[in-house]
């Protein structure tokens, strides 16, 4: 870290921040502590707001970018990673898109920032301190299976109960014959 601040100060400018994914900072982290690096996936969860800044989960498997109530396919497990974003940069998108859920696609972002593994400062969490970050996609509705799956099976339970009771008013028509 103090090497990329006398480097940034000899050269004048950044160092350039590479790109990469969550799955490649968590397996090896002490390799990636305080490198710039940058990375895109979908918000989840909740917009939490703490010591002035934004605390966000973005994920950047396989379902950020193909939904499973989209494509009905399962595609290993979520994984994703914590941001720590200033108010300046998220203000704007916390107020018009709303994080990811299981019926809502999060917006999908672009982040550049500084990968924090066991932050002293932080009571030892692990983040990617944000500089800059992009709107990619705006969050989206997603559809339900389960409602079409839900109303066919509604269809076919109705039509059993009228079956059902139909043949049960069919037999105590015919009980009462007997009985007369």
């Amino acid at each position: 870290m103090i090497l990329t601040a006398i480097a940034m100060l000899l050269v004048g400018r950044a160092v350039p921040a590479e790109a990469t994914e969550v799955s490649d900072l968590l397996s090896d982290p002490e390799a990636w502590a305080g490198k710039a690096v940058e990375l895109s996936g979908e918000i989840i969860g909740d917009y939490g707001r703490h010591s002035g800044s934004y605390w966000l989960q973005l994920n950047d498997d396989a379902y950020a970018t193909e939904p499973l109530l989209e494509t009905g396919r399962l595609a290993g497990s979520n994984i994703g990673i914590t941001l720590r974003v200033p108010p300046e940069l998220f203000d704007d998108i916390a107020a018009t898109e709303q994080p990811g859920g299981y019926r809502w696609r999060g917006p999908i972002l672009l982040v550049t920032g500084e990968f924090r593994y066991h932050d002293p400062g932080r009571s030892g969490e692990t983040y990617i301190a944000v500089t800059d970050l992009e709107l990619i996609e705006s969050g989206r509705h997603l559809p339900s299976e389960a409602t079409g799956q839900l109303g066919t099976l509604g269809v076919i339970l109705a039509a059993g109960a009228a079956f059902v009771l139909a043949r049960h008013a069919r037999q105590r028509r015919r009980e009462r014959r007997l009985e007369d």
